[in-house]
């Protein structure tokens, strides 16, 4: 469970994060007039962005595990739809596009409905010629 922020805490981030949120843009204008691309100036700061929504979820405690409710969003299933039985995605659809013989390790949490997952797993690797081990 995420640590919430103490509220007294909370604004004053918030604030922080906003003021250098809107700085970015007159740092880029400074920039570009010191002749750096527009390319350089979005990745630094979509870097920069990037590192601090990371510190804050770190900060926080913020759980950055897939879950099952996050991959059915990133599949563009609804929530409620998010299990195999009510219509969501398999493992199939799930892994499909993930090159597993690229040495990706799958960790399985096994619970009452998903003990068969790795035997799933295990047969979609041999129907695609992949050794487990790979």
């Amino acid at each position: 469970m995420p640590h919430k922020l103490p509220r007294a805490l909370a604004l004053p981030l918030i604030m922080a994060i906003a003021t250098v949120f809107a700085s970015n843009h007159i740092a880029a204008r400074v920039a570009f007039d010191h002749g750096v691309s527009v390319v350089t100036a979005v990745a630094v700061r979509s870097g920069v962005t990037a590192l601090l929504v990371l510190l804050l979820l770190l900060a926080t405690r913020t759980p950055l595990k897939l879950t099952r409710t996050v991959l059915a969003q990133i599949a563009g299933v609804a929530p409620e739809r998010k299990y195999e039985e009510a219509g969501g995605p398999g493992i199939r659809q799930i892994l499909d596009g993930v090159y597993l013989d690229a040495g990706v390790a799958l960790e399985f949490q096994i619970g009452p409905q998903s003990r068969e997952a790795p035997l799933h797993v295990l047969a979609m690797l041999k129907e695609k010629g992949v050794a487990p081990s790979a």
